[in-house]
């Protein structure tokens, strides 16, 4: 297995919209699905973790939003980062009423050394 186009593409969504554990499921799926193609890397390598019923105010207001983390070894960039933007707007507005105004998403490229797996780094695995 060459580990070479590996990218270890991770979201993680906070939101004070309080959800059933079947809309975290539901959203989990259709969101796990999205990162995979639109990183462009295997769903089997993409983690996606939803915490809802956060404290968490949005330009002072407590109405539903949420905060979004996107981690990826490479492929992050402009293009990118602007393609998913727009497939997880309404993603978080279908699942959980949130807005599109009304969360962020902050890209984190991440290097090889910086993610561990299986007892090493990415960067030790050829």
């Amino acid at each position: 297995f060459f580990f070479g186009s590996f990218r270890m593409p991770c979201l993680i969504v906070c939101t004070n919209v309080t959800a059933t554990k079947e809309q975290e499921i539901a959203f989990l799926k259709e969101a796990s699905a999205m990162t995979a193609e639109t990183v462009g890397k295997p769903e089997a390598y993409v983690t996606v973790r939803v915490q809802s019923g956060v404290s968490l105010l949005f330009g002072g207001s407590d109405a539903p939003a949420a905060q979004c983390d996107l981690f990826c070894i490479g492929k992050l960039d402009k293009d990118t980062n602007h393609s998913y933007s727009s497939k997880l707007a309404p993603l978080l507005q279908s699942h959980f009423g949130v807005p599109k105004d009304r969360h962020f998403i902050n890209f984190h490229l991440m290097e090889r050394h910086e993610v561990g797996w299986s007892g090493c780094t990415f960067a030790t695995l050829q």
